[in-house]
């Protein structure tokens, strides 16, 4: 299992990790991950699993890896690819379903950015990437 935290010190430099050489990348350990799938779904085969990725894991390589039977993902969107549903685009299907939930934040302020409140909704559909 494969975890990463960035520090504080690397937040907000996107563009400087988009320059790395990507057997160095965030997305190339998420892929990696996905070899101890199996492995993991043998010790708990009655157990439904769900991988959790940030944007880094919105990668083709993790849509089109084989998965168990059981083992789903959660991973937050990072490009609004073509797929195969009616919507066509990942982030149009999302918001067409229905919200299941919605809860609302008070963010401090932070660098440059004034105290706030975040409102987010939970919306979940299952998407098929297409090859």
């Amino acid at each position: 299992m494969k975890t990463q935290v960035r520090a504080d010190v690397d937040l907000g430099k996107k563009r400087e990790r988009a320059k790395r050489d990507s057997s160095d990348s965030e997305s190339v350990k998420c892929v990696e991950g996905l070899n101890h799938l199996p492995a993991l779904k043998a010790r708990c085969p009655d157990t439904r699993m769900v991988g959790v990725g940030d944007r880094e894991s919105d990668v083709y390589e993790v849509f089109a890896a084989e998965r168990p039977a059981g083992m789903d993902w959660l991973i937050r969107a990072a490009c609004d690819r073509c797929i195969a549903h009616p919507e066509r685009y990942p982030w149009d299907t999302v918001t067409a379903s229905a919200p299941l939930g919605e809860i609302e934040l008070e963010l401090p302020a932070h660098r440059k950015m004034a105290r706030r409140t975040a409102r987010l909704t939970l919306r979940c559909t299952q998407v098929i990437a297409s090859a």
